[in-house]
Formats: C-alpha cells, structure tokens, sequence
C-alpha cells in the first residue's frame, strides 16, 4: 500500500515537474525571449566583459578581479560572483545559452517550491496554486534577466526549503538532510545581500515543522536541532 503511494506520488510530481518545465519553454519561446539578444545594460553588459577576462587573465583571476570590484561598492556577492564567471566560462556571450540557462533555473525554482508544498502536505493543487504564486508580479521579471542575483538566490532559497521539509520528517536521514539545508542556504546568503533576511525566517519554519511533525516540546526541538540553528546563525550574524 505505502509502496503504491508513494510511486503516485513520484508519478504525481514527474507530470508537474514535466508541466512546468513546458510551459516555461514555451512562454520564452513564444514570447522571443530566448532569442532576444542581450537588452538590458546595467546587467548585461557584464557578461562580454566577463567573458574578455576570461580569455585574457583566467578563471581564477577574473574571479579574484570581479570579487574586488563587488568589494570595492560595498557589495558581499561571492557566490554569486563565482557563479557568474563559472557560466559565462560555459557559454560566453551566447546569448541564447544564457536565456535558455534561466530559463531552466525559474523551472526548477518553481518545481522545488510545488514539492516544498506538497511536504507540508498540501494537496497537489494547492501545491501548484502555491508555486505559481511566486511567479506573480514584478518578480517574475528575475526569470527574464539571465544575471540577475535575485534568480539565483530565489533558486538556492527554493532547494533550500525542499531540504528544510526533508530534515523535519523522521523517515528521511536526518543528518545528510540537516547539512544540504545549510549548505544551499548559506548558498543563497551569498548570491544577494538581501537574501540573508531570509535566515531567520528558514530557522523558525525549521523549529515550527519539526516541532508539528514529532509533536516534541519547543525545548526539545530546539537541542534537537542546536547544531543547524548554531551553523545558520553564525552565517547571519
């Protein structure tokens, strides 16, 4: 019977997986987006300039020289600046590469929030409803703009909460569960500044799920999980 279960639900998440995936293709295809070249300057710009000190200085300089120039205007991007210069190393300036990378990231991004709501066991449209949420509104845009921090903190912050349900459930390995939900959180902290705001919030849904789903004290969920709560907040502070 549980066997049975959980392949519907397998099955269940591959067909949304597979819908989401589809419909955002085909919204960039439709829409021109994947060929649309790069458009926006203040961002953009940033991508031939990468792909020069590449050829010229390579990888580790042009990482070493771009974390310089992010610290030389107050801005604590590591992550996402390593990032960066790892896929322009990928595609350089192609820009349909580029668009079809984001592209694939806003999928994932989604797909990982829909099963994030189906482990707070959420029906699987209400599930759906609750991801799609995310893509409503001026933030939609990250999805359109290949280097955009945001994205690739939105996408860290989306795994990040799929590890942070796992961790909280008793039937998964606790410990492997613990440390991936810190990993990719501390990820998403360093793709934007404002991204660690979000470390707070993750500590307390991580008490408040483990508490609902072990029924344990709040004493007891918090020695629980000290180890996790001491690791995230060291990187907030």
């Amino acid at each position: 019977m549980f066997k049975n279960l959980n392949n519907r639900k397998l099955l269940s998440n591959f067909i949304v997986f597979t819908l989401i995936v589809i419909t955002f293709f085909s919204i960039a295809y439709q829409t021109g987006l994947i060929n649309s070249g790069f458009r926006y300057f203040i961002d953009d710009h940033q991508i031939p300039q990468l792909s020069y000190d590449l050829t010229n200085k390579g990888f580790l300089k042009t990482v070493s020289t771009w974390l310089n120039i992010d610290k030389s205007v107050n801005r604590f991007r590591p992550f996402y600046i390593i990032n960066l210069v790892t896929v322009t190393q990928l595609f350089g300036i192609n820009s349909t590469l580029w668009f079809l990378y984001i592209t694939l990231l806003g999928s994932l991004t989604t797909f990982f929030i829909f099963v994030f709501g189906r482990l707070l066991n959420f029906s699987v449209l209400i599930a759906l409803i609750f991801s799609i949420s995310t893509l409503l509104g001026s933030q939609s845009e990250i999805w359109t703009r290949p280097i955009i921090p945001d994205a690739y903190g939105m996408f860290f912050l989306s795994v990040s909460l799929v590890f942070l349900g796992l961790s909280c459930k008793p039937k998964y390995n606790k410990g492997f569960t613990n440390v991936v939900f810190v990993i990719f959180t501390i990820f998403m902290s360093l793709c934007k500044e404002s991204y660690l705001i979000f470390i707070p919030t993750l500590m307390v849904g991580k008490l408040f799920l483990y508490k609902n789903e072990t029924q344990h004290s709040l004493w007891q969920t918090i020695k629980h999980n000290k180890f996790t709560l001491l690791f995230l907040g060291s990187a907030f502070v």
